[in-house]
């Protein structure tokens, strides 16, 4: 392949990396503010006596999500375990949210 055709390629895949760079860091920066709200929750609520069954429970449903969606695109068994994990624990943390809060 030569110069040409490579650029024609990329050009017909319409794929910008700049925009897929920001789009990851986006992401990643994301992921930072989520992680850094749920450790603030979990403090608060430690501090306060009362449980974090909830927000552990959206924490891991996210892990699984992620990790599923991950598996769909590269079909790699460590992200179909992620996701197993996840869905269980998240189940898990639901039903003592709920059991403590009936």
């Amino acid at each position: 392949m030569n110069k040409e055709e490579i650029l024609v390629k990329s050009r017909q895949e319409k794929n910008d990396e700049g925009i897929e760079y920001l789009k990851t860091k986006g992401r990643g920066i994301g992921v930072i503010g989520f992680i850094a709200i749920i450790i603030f929750v979990v403090i608060y609520n430690f501090i306060n006596g009362l449980d974090s069954y909830s927000v552990f429970s959206i924490f891991w449903s996210y892990i699984a999500l992620d990790g599923y969606g991950k598996y769909k695109i590269l079909k790699e068994k460590k992200y179909l375990t992620t996701a197993i994990a996840g869905i269980v624990a998240s189940i898990g943390f639901l039903i003592s949210y709920i059991l403590t809060t009936i």
